[in-house]
């Protein structure tokens, strides 16, 4: 396995392909032209960060995401050998452990490139302020790799600069509140310098840039905190940024939620930050269909495994009889009709027993203007979408409240709800907002870090709420074959391991993690 000096160095041999509109993940590729001669214009600028938005996440996404996310987070039951998520079974081994942190330490070494190249190696002739907003994309992904990583992690080295790395690649681990600290500057600069709309879809913008650290303040606001009591700046501040993306932004939900996840959809007014993929070979292409589809008859090329992969019983609980549309859009139960699946033959009807999971399937090439190939799909994978920020805003307004009838709460809170077709509520305190997020977000790789966030703050409710969850098999109508099955993680287990190839050839991971130099 290799090491953390591996990922972040070999952004120094990097040949820019270009990029991959999904225009800008579509262009030409440029892979004769070196470092020296790139960077000599606005556009190639722009072509070089683009796979910041796709390939260099390509590794989390394929396994990460789900794994940590959704497994962790218990909503699905996979039998392969993410189970280990599942169990809290994991250790510094497991070969996701290791390709996730690759894959954030990858975006890293990529974004540190970009951020170094356009600061050194850019034609004079561009302006400085659109080398800036270009420097933004490059720190915004940065940020939200370094948001994953102490999330899941807690203390990790903070890379800046791989020059320095090739170097001296053994480095110390830097203080969970430093990580923080440092995605906070990133969002703070990409807020700055990124304009607030861009002529290519999907490309971040300073909007997304607020309601991203509008999330990373609500789960920062936990950390360090005690008696279930978050600290109330860093509450204010989620607040702020929430409040003005909702109040001032330019994001609506979608009228229909299961259309959020239809290729034809990607890039939608919704949508803050998504990740882009095209249809290619493995690897350009979204793979969560592959891995998920209930048969191979919906994806028709070949693909379709998770006929066995099922939602949890404790996913299924969270959906009451009322709430079918988010469900009907997340997992399938018997007799489901999907006309979008299979159209040319009438749709796809789920026959079967288990819960197989719906969202982000989105069916045949044919279904999709050929936008799907074998392991490789065109649908984004959304990162944040103006629902959750809706319900972070109402988070961020309860705050330390036991519970709030807060007018502007309420209605963002209801927002999501009314869209979901489920009753309003009158009153919310924490678990109506946790749970929703659940509902709302499940599958999207999301439930685990708001577990993580909890526990930051009061770690006993978070504790008790794994524990309590079924992570057994949900089958519809056969009790004989669900299963009921419960397990409670170590304190230790909220967070990974490091993964062993680190710990071995790094000592500095075996000692207690260091302030940054943030060289104020």
């Amino acid at each position: 396995m290799k090491a953390i000096r591996y990922y972040i160095l070999a952004s120094l041999l990097l040949i820019l392909a270009g990029s991959c509109s999904k225009e800008f993940l579509e262009r030409e590729p440029l892979d004769s032209l070196t470092m020296d001669t790139y960077y000599q214009s606005y556009d190639e600028l722009r072509a070089a960060v683009a796979p910041l938005y796709s390939t260099s996440w390509f590794e989390y996404n394929d396994k990460g995401s789900f794994s940590f996310g959704d497994c962790l987070g218990g909503n699905m039951i996979n039998p392969w050998s993410y189970e280990d998520f599942v169990y809290f079974t994991y250790t510094s081994l497991d070969q996701t452990i290791g390709s996730g942190w690759a894959s954030l330490y990858r975006v890293v070494g990529h974004a540190n490139l970009h951020i170094r190249n356009i600061q050194e190696r850019s034609a004079e002739s561009i302006e400085e302020s659109l080398k800036m907003q270009v420097i933004g994309e490059a720190r915004f992904m940065r940020a939200v790799a370094y948001f994953y990583l102490v999330r899941l992690w807690g203390d990790v080295p903070i890379i800046e600069d791989n020059i320095a790395l090739s170097e001296d690649y053994i480095v110390p681990l830097n203080r969970a509140e430093d990580v923080y600290q440092y995605v906070i500057n990133d969002l703070m600069y990409a807020i700055e310098n990124l304009p607030e709309s861009d002529p290519e879809p999907g490309r971040v913008t300073s909007w997304s840039a607020k309601a991203m650290l509008a999330k990373v303040y609500l789960t920062y606001s936990g950390y360090g905190a005690s008696g279930g009591m978050r600290n109330q700046d860093r509450l204010d501040s989620a607040q702020y940024y929430a409040g003005d993306v909702v109040q001032n932004g330019p994001y609506a939900l979608m009228e229909d939620y299961a259309d959020l996840f239809r290729i034809e959809n990607d890039n939608n007014i919704e949508s803050v930050f998504a990740w882009q993929w095209i249809a290619g070979n493995y690897g350009d292409g979204n793979s969560f269909q592959a891995y998920f589809a209930g048969s191979g008859t919906i994806t028709g090329v070949g693909d379709g495994w998770g006929g066995a992969v099922t939602a949890t019983n404790d996913l299924a609980g969270i959906f009451d009889y009322t709430d079918n549309i988010r469900r009907k859009a997340t997992f399938m139960m018997p007799n489901d009709n999907y006309p979008e699946l299979n159209a040319a033959d009438g749709g796809y009807t789920h026959e079967g027993s288990g819960a197989n999971f719906k969202k982000y399937i989105v069916g045949t090439p044919d279904d999709n203007n050929g936008e799907v190939r074998f392991m490789s799909a065109a649908n984004n994978t959304y990162i944040l979408r103006y629902a959750e920020v809706l319900l972070i805003y109402a988070e961020s307004i309860l705050g330390n409240n036991s519970q709030t009838n807060d007018a502007e709460a309420l209605a963002a809170f209801n927002q999501v709800r009314s869209r979901a077709g489920v009753s309003e509520f009158s009153t919310l305190t924490f678990r109506n907002i946790f749970d929703e997020k659940r509902r709302e977000m499940a599958l999207e790789g999301n439930t685990w870090f708001e577990i993580v966030a909890w526990w930051y703050f009061d770690p006993d409710a978070a504790l008790e709420y794994i524990a309590g969850q079924d992570r057994g098999r949900y089958i519809p109508g056969d009790a004989s074959q669900t299963t009921h099955e419960y397990y409670s993680p170590p304190g230790s287990k909220m967070q990974l391991p490091y993964p062993e190839s680190e710990v071995a050839q790094n000592p500095l991971f075996n000692e207690p993690p260091v302030p940054y130099d943030f060289g104020e």
